[in-house]
């Protein structure tokens, strides 16, 4: 593996490597342009703890608790663990700062990364345990993993889950490809866009599993109102949805594409909520070029690529956090055998090196990349290597897709 994904494991180490070295020698003050929030670190845990105290009202609570219901059912058990008479006040940071609220995200985040760890060891079950402990170590330290931790997000949770699915929904086991089913239908209850995994039983024409995936996801997302504000719950979940995605925008940068139309329109003189509108209708030509691409593209990992690329860009308002989803297509990028790799090695290199700009360390962080792109410079690399990764499958799909392609290399063959 790491001989034949040399470019990536070179520039990823690398990056980490010079990284740490920074940390060292400016004694840590290198790593705190990283950590940009610096005051509401794991935010997105304890807000979601504190909005669901009360359960029939959690969607009034704030505009900003906008999951679906059946996360909040595990919030609401989560919050269980923090007694009420260890919180010394009454918003989200009184929760975090104590002891049982504090252990209780460490806990959270253990067990996960555990399952992250199991799920990487049997993704490259094949390759020699150095080369697994290497791959693990380098996702656990890249700078999307690192983002998670310190924003809290359920992200960490739906990756699991789709990192599950994608492993068993072709296994021979009845039960396991079951099992994916309920891991795809529970990621999308929890998060709403892992419902384009339905794309892979469709365009394999799995009809009977997509309906019965898409009966566990309808049910895995309404049911749970009952315990949640019922219809009036429903109602108040999409005005705050509507919220977040219409009336919250801050500024253009590359974490969307209605961000980036927003950037790139501000360049040109555009006036930043019309340029933020049309980002959103190039938002829906995105997200059909992506679906399309998935039809078209006969490779697992690609796919995964397209299927991450629209949980990351296609939401307006996406935390850097959501770049964690690559992990899916980069374990079957690095677990692909050489057999396989022959048939479209041709952009192989590039995949190398966009995967390794995401998943690294870089610290440096030059002032133009705020000035210019209105994003420091760490997470501008990684966003670039995301839309890197995702016009190259494109273009990759469109090559391999084109009339005729396929009749001369048949014929090159005979």
């Amino acid at each position: 593996m790491v001989r034949r994904r040399r470019l990536f494991f070179a520039f990823s180490l690398f990056f980490t490597a010079v990284s740490f070295a920074l940390i060292w020698k400016t004694d840590g003050e290198a790593v705190k342009p990283f950590f940009y929030y610096y005051t509401d670190y794991c935010a997105d845990f304890y807000n979601q703890l504190l909005y669901v105290r009360d359960p029939q009202h959690v969607y009034q609570a704030s505009p900003f608790s906008s999951f679906p219901p059946f996360a909040y059912l595990i919030y609401y058990a989560l919050g269980k663990f923090i007694p009420a008479s260890v919180v010394e006040g009454t918003g989200a940071w009184e929760l975090r700062d104590n002891l049982c609220g504090f252990t209780l995200y460490v806990v959270c985040s253990a067990v996960l990364s555990v399952l992250l760890a199991c799920q990487i060891q049997a993704y490259l079950e094949k390759e020699r345990p150095w080369q697994r402990l290497l791959a693990t170590l380098l996702i656990l330290l890249s700078a999307p993993f690192l983002g998670l931790f310190e924003r809290g997000n359920s992200v960490f949770l739906v990756l699991i889950l789709l990192l599950a699915g994608v492993r068993w929904m072709d296994h021979p086991d009845r039960r396991l490809r079951e099992a994916a089913l309920l891991a795809f239908a529970a990621a999308a209850a929890m998060k709403f866009y892992p419902a384009v995994f339905g794309l892979l039983y469709l365009r394999q024409r799995r009809w009977g599993e997509a309906a019965r995936l898409t009966a566990y996801g309808l049910f895995l997302v309404f049911a749970p109102f009952v315990f949640f504000g019922g219809k009036e719950g429903f109602l108040t979940l999409l005005s705050n949805l509507r919220f977040i995605t219409e009336g919250y925008v801050l500024g253009g940068d590359l974490r969307s594409v209605a961000y980036a139309v927003t950037l790139f329109g501000g360049w040109l003189g555009g006036e930043e909520q019309a340029m933020f509108l049309l980002g959103e209708k190039l938002s829906l030509l995105y997200f059909a070029v992506c679906c399309a691409g998935v039809v078209l593209q006969p490779v697992l990992w690609k796919q995964l690529i397209l299927l991450a690329g629209i949980m990351i860009l296609f939401p307006a308002w996406s935390g850097s956090y959501t770049l964690i989803y690559l992990a899916l297509p980069l374990l079957l990028f690095l677990a692909e055998e050489k057999a396989e790799e022959k048939n479209a090695r041709h952009f192989t290199a590039g995949y190398e090196i966009l995967f390794g700009c995401v998943f690294t360390l870089v610290l440096l962080n030059p002032s133009w990349s705020q000035t210019v792109l209105n994003s420091d410079f760490p997470y501008t690399v990684r966003i670039l290597g995301t839309w890197g990764l995702v016009g190259l499958t494109l273009f990759d799909t469109a090559v391999s897709a084109w009339p005729g392609r396929a009749r001369r290399k048949e014929a090159a063959r005979s």
